[in-house]
């Protein structure tokens, strides 16, 4: 994602890519959106999740007609970035593994 964002000024189809991107994860959050009958909370998390504040900010764009927005409008809908620590998770489940066998 870094690289499409740094070729993305000059690179329609770099910008095509992130926008293609952002689209789909608007897609999926929209039809959980429609299975669950709304929601209170989104979290971003993982490299993308909590590392690009303009991928994050064109999703949630995108979503404000389910209350969400990350601008001066109040949000009808929390947002949140939190750490992953996958890190940990595999440590975990590895030392599980270790006691096993």
């Amino acid at each position: 994602m870094r690289r499409l964002h740094e070729a993305s000024p000059e690179n329609h189809n770099a910008r095509l890519a992130i926008d293609m991107f952002c689209y789909s994860v608007r897609k999926q959050i929209a039809a959980m959106i429609a299975v669950l009958d709304g929601i209170d909370l989104i979290v971003f998390t993982g490299g993308i999740g909590e590392n690009d504040g303009a991928v994050r900010g064109s999703i949630c764009a995108g979503l404000s007609w389910a209350g969400v927005s990350l601008g001066p409008a109040p949000s009808k809908v929390l947002v949140r970035v939190l750490p992953s620590q996958e890190d940990e998770q595999i440590a975990r489940h590895t030392w599980t593994i270790s006691l096993a066998s």
